[in-house]
């Protein structure tokens, strides 16, 4: 996973909930945000248009956490 993009992630994240970003680590679980399947298609769409990689609420849904999001993007970013 890379740094550049899980801060950045943290970021985003900061941006759209009401979260302090010392509380997003990579161990984070999107169920602990309160993050639902609406957010998770907004957060995907976002990954896309930051990122220029694919990767669908159901994956985001699948790795649970922040760190397994960022991953998925660095791999597909590279």
């Amino acid at each position: 996973m890379s740094q550049q993009v899980m801060d950045r992630l943290v970021t985003i994240l900061t941006g759209q909930l009401d979260v302090e970003e010392t509380q997003l680590t990579a161990d984070t679980e999107f169920e602990e945000l309160g993050l639902d399947s609406l957010v998770l298609v907004e957060l995907s769409v976002i990954l896309h248009r930051e990122f220029g990689v694919e990767v669908t609420d159901e994956e985001l849904a699948a790795g649970r956490t922040l760190g397994s999001a960022a991953a998925v993007v660095s791999s597909r970013a590279a």
